[in-house]
């Protein structure tokens, strides 16, 4: 008798949670509930155990109510892609007319195949429309396989979580379009043995030449024409575009990228500057002997002038990456300069001006700041309020023919922009426009041209491509595969917009041509690129719990409680929703909540919550659970009621037994 009030004493003193595996097993964790009393172990047998029970956390947001899987079918390659970007089309319009998807798109999620670990994202264009186009970055997708990673939505109260530095350009690759420019020459770069180039001209696909290259080996293709071209590798290159003579010292102009590893072809300028102290940094001609080595720190940079470079193929590499111009310098430069992004869209710039220093912004409201860090001449600071708007500012003031004039800047934004530089003298010089979303090609480009009359060359790269092109031209047309169209804009730094159903390719180009140079950006990173399939919506169901009363086992507490199961920062947690009256002629206890966490090893298959009180009374409730993941369940009612919640675990183990006494706190 003292046995059993000494055992009806403890229960009433504890929360009881019974975790039950498919062997029948039945697995004890206690929570106190006086104040004056703690539980403690005094002994433990135990052998390898697969257990239901975690760690307690608190309750915050959640990835979302709806899930998604995503298939990317990587079969085709023999080679793992690692920090590989790829492209994920959503009807976002359907989500958000159905109340699923917040109108500003700040809910979406994606994680990796384990469902938890969160990966990096951005929106590229298409918002609220059947064809949102989403960059994810994917931290490693496994050679000839498939991997399957995950999108969610739902949560009304979650904030964006765009990574910008998605946008940052990359400049190797399999593929790429390209025009062509009068005495111009397409330069190719191989970084890998046994590779294959094939160049066509795409407007009519007739085949223009193939080339086999090793390792470290480059091409020069005589393209002299104003045709647009198409290069296929069977392994990655890197290109360029230029019709610059160095033995005519006013062929004029300089491109840049930002990368700590590039072979480029250098007609004779070469600007580096770095972002990080410490970077050490090596140029290697193309017989792989060193022209210059050395360590920079954030800020500083490095030039080597007229008799530092012959015009040949270097390769450029640094421990960080580093903004890097190259060209020929002299009085006619129009050319963007590429910095770095920071995740929240912040970006900062360290270049060499040429004379003048433009800035124009790719979203409202965004702060720049630009500064000149040897003279001070052309500082601003303010704010750029509409997307498209622009800021040009002056370095300096007087040119000489034939000697090259630079200073040093630094440019800071809040939100991306794009950044150019030019000097005093004629329209001349190209560039290729990156989309916004920093790609070669995209469906959405904002930009400012430069000085005098320019012409903006748009080639299709899917047959049927609606294009249509807005600011300082105004035009719409329909491009096939591999088509050019080109515009003029005569009004010196005019606003460009373009907008397209399906990816396009753009460059910009001066009135006159031949002293041009220009990146080419890569159209697609490797050969053939994975496969894209999206799965079915889910959504996580939800689970209800009937609490009964000890008092009256027979009575309700009235409206079940319902949680919906989610996940949070590797962690898969649940939202609860409105009791209700508990209809017990008493107020509902809502607090403490406890909250359960369990090991996502083990699945779940069921749960049963026992009240106390004779007959003892239990109900069950079977589970679905999406990707066999952790489930967390709090209890909110008056919990001294329950008596024990079972957790059915679907896998057979081993477990072990824990003995606890309760002692007196001090």
């Amino acid at each position: 008798m003292r046995a059993l009030k000494s055992i009806s004493s403890f229960l009433a003193s504890v929360l009881l949670v019974a975790f039950t595996i498919s062997s029948g097993i039945i697995i004890y964790y206690f929570v106190s509930t006086l104040p004056r009393t703690q539980i403690q172990e005094v002994n433990i047998q135990s052998s390898r155990v697969l257990s239901c029970a975690g760690a307690m956390f608190d309750i915050k947001n959640f990835y979302g109510i709806y899930i998604r899987p995503i298939t990317i079918s990587n079969t085709q390659n023999s080679n793992t892609l690692t920090d590989y970007q790829v492209l994920v089309t959503l009807d976002t319009a359907s989500l958000i007319s159905q109340g699923k998807m917040r109108g500003d798109y700040g809910d979406i999620r994606f994680t990796d195949s384990d469902g938890k670990t969160l990966l990096s994202y951005l929106i590229e264009s298409g918002c609220n429309s059947a064809n949102t186009r989403i960059w994810v970055r994917i931290p490693s997708i496994p050679a000839s396989s498939t991997k399957t990673i995950y999108v969610y939505y739902g949560n009304l109260s979650a904030e964006s979580s765009q990574d910008f530095t998605l946008t940052t350009s990359s400049y190797i690759g399999t593929e790429f379009y390209t025009t062509c420019l009068g005495d111009a020459y397409i330069r190719i770069a191989s970084y890998e043995d046994g590779n294959v180039i094939t160049i066509y001209r795409s407007d009519t696909w007739q085949q223009a030449i193939t080339q086999n290259l090793n390792k470290f080996e480059t091409y020069s293709y005589y393209c002299n024409s104003n045709y647009p071209f198409y290069i296929n590798s069977s392994k990655p290159i890197s290109v360029t575009i230029d019709n610059i003579a160095p033995s005519h010292n006013s062929d004029d102009d300089i491109t840049s990228v930002y990368t700590d590893k590039i072979w480029l072809r250098i007609p004779r300028h070469l600007w580096i500057c770095s972002y990080d102290n410490n970077n050490f940094v090596r140029i290697q001609n193309a017989s792989l002997n060193d022209v210059w080595s050395g360590t920079l720190n954030s800020g500083e940079c490095y030039n080597a002038t007229y008799a530092s470079l012959s015009a040949e193929f270097y390769y450029i590499n640094a421990t960080y990456p580093l903004t890097i111009q190259f060209g020929f310098e002299d009085d006619n430069i129009y050319g963007i300069i590429r910095g770095r992004t920071f995740p929240n869209g912040t970006q900062i710039y360290y270049f060499y001006s040429h004379g003048f220093t433009i800035v124009s912004s790719l979203y409202p409201n965004t702060y720049v700041k630009i500064e000149n860090l040897e003279t001070g001449a052309g500082n601003w600071e303010g704010t750029l309020v509409n997307e498209g708007d622009y800021i040009r500012t002056q370095q300096i003031s007087s040119f000489t023919l034939y000697s090259p004039e630079y200073v040093r800047m630094r440019v800071i934004s809040d939100k991306p922009v794009l950044v150019y530089t030019e000097s005093d003298s004629a329209s001349w010089g190209a560039e290729q426009i990156s989309s916004i979303s920093g790609k070669a090609s995209g469906t959405y480009f904002v930009f400012r041209v430069g000085w005098g009359t320019r012409y903006v060359r748009i080639i299709g790269t899917e047959p049927g491509t609606s294009v249509t092109i807005s600011g300082c031209i105004s035009a719409s047309t329909i491009l096939a595969k591999g088509q050019q169209v080109e515009y003029s804009c005569g009004t010196s730094w005019g606003l460009v917009k373009i907008v397209s159903d399906k990816p396009v390719v753009v460059f910009e180009r001066g009135q006159a041509v031949g002293e041009d140079i220009s990146i080419v950006l890569p159209y697609k990173y490797t050969s053939p690129e994975p496969i894209i399939n999206i799965g079915n919506e889910e959504i996580f169901p939800p689970i209800t719990f009937n609490l009964l009363s000890s008092g009256n086992p027979s009575a309700s507490m009235g409206n079940s409680f319902s949680s919906i199961i989610y996940l949070k920062n590797g962690t898969i947690i649940k939202r609860d929703f409105d009791i209700g009256d508990c209809n017990l002629g008493k107020d509902c206890i809502l607090s403490p909540k406890i909250t359960l966490q369990l090991n996502s090893e083990v699945p779940i298959e069921r749960i049963e919550v026992c009240s106390k009180g004779y007959p003892l009374i239990c109900s069950q409730y079977k589970v679905s659970w999406i990707l066999n993941a952790i489930v967390i369940t709090d209890l909110m009612s008056d919990f001294s009621n329950i008596l024990s919640i079972k957790f059915y675990c679907k896998l057979r183990t081993r477990y072990f037994l824990r003995a606890y006494k309760k002692v007196k706190l001090v």
